[in-house]
């Protein structure tokens, strides 16, 4: 199983923001203030992404269409230049459990970052595998 954005030599992305997007207007996940803002800053940090959270739970991650449109880091920017992305539909339906709930640490310790190099970033900077 990979749970990786970048496979078969491209980055995977949403084509469109799933249904309760981090990034939509109205808190649809129920996150503790301070929670996306946090993710956002520890992707930044890294030149990373955030994996859109509809996709946490399946082998095959993306890229958060909300977070791609807002933040073209510089990975992102290189493979939309090369021609390397690859836009796929979010899975339909919405998920029953909040990342507040799931992950109750630290907002920025959240699995829905993922470094430049494509490694899930976890508590305390250690890169899971």
């Amino acid at each position: 199983m990979s749970h990786t954005i970048f496979r078969e030599g491209r980055v995977h992305v949403c084509s469109r923001l799933c249904e309760t997007c981090i990034f939509r207007p109205g808190n649809l996940m129920n996150l503790r203030e301070g929670v996306v803002e946090s993710m956002v800053a520890g992707a930044l940090a890294i030149e990373g992404v955030i994996v859109c959270h509809s996709t946490l739970d399946g082998e095959e991650h993306l890229v958060c269409r909300g977070f791609f449109e807002r933040h073209p880091t510089s990975p992102l920017q290189v493979a939309s230049r090369l021609g390397f992305l690859e836009e796929v539909d979010p899975p339909p339906g919405t998920r029953e459990v909040t990342l507040a709930a799931q992950f109750p640490g630290n907002p920025g310790e959240s699995p829905g970052v993922l470094g430049s190099n494509g490694r899930r970033e976890g508590r305390g900077g250690d890169v899971l595998r």
